[in-house]
């Protein structure tokens, strides 16, 4: 249901993005299209949106300070969408950098589309039976990152770096 929502709804390359790269929603949130290396094929994520006011600061830790490398099934829709270097990537409707606000009604309408995907019931266009969990959020998306890169042997290690986790033990204890 998240890839076919994806293929349409405005949200559909910001949450690709958290999909494929496992990067922090407030990361993704303070890229500029500059940081999209499409040369070397990788994100730089050197800063993040900081919560509430919405200010671009530095990563969570220094470790946060990354190459990663641009997923296959995403470097297509990055191309598509590719806009001036000092241009925000993702931006609200109006054409805005994401902020806090704007990232949760992102999510919100993205979240709602699913669940109609997936059978929701409506009953004058509210859902009245949801068919996905109430507490799925975008950071469930770096969840999926991470368990997929175990599945597929990447070693714990290099999973910590992609993350931009300072120590080992965050990843093997969370991720």
């Amino acid at each position: 249901a998240l890839l076919k929502v994806a293929e349409t709804h405005h949200a559909g390359l910001y949450i690709l993005t958290l999909l494929y790269t496992g990067m922090r929603p407030g990361e993704a949130a303070a890229l500029n299209w500059a940081d999209v290396d499409f040369a070397h094929n990788e994100i730089h994520v050197h800063a993040a949106l900081e919560s509430g006011p919405g200010h671009i600061k530095g990563p969570k830790t220094r470790a946060g300070v990354r190459d990663i490398p641009i997923h296959s099934a995403l470097l297509p829709r990055l191309l598509a969408a590719q806009g001036e270097p000092f241009a925000p990537v993702f931006t609200s409707r109006e054409g805005h950098r994401l902020n806090s606000n704007s990232q949760y009604r992102l999510w919100s309408t993205f979240k709602r589309a699913m669940d109609i995907e997936l059978g929701a019931k409506l009953k004058r266009n509210k859902i009245e039976e949801s068919k996905i969990a109430e507490d799925l959020t975008p950071y469930c998306l770096r969840h999926t990152f991470a368990t997929d890169c175990a599945r597929a042997g990447v070693p714990l290690e290099t999973v910590r770096w992609l993350l931009g986790h300072a120590d080992i033990s965050t990843t093997a204890n969370i991720y």
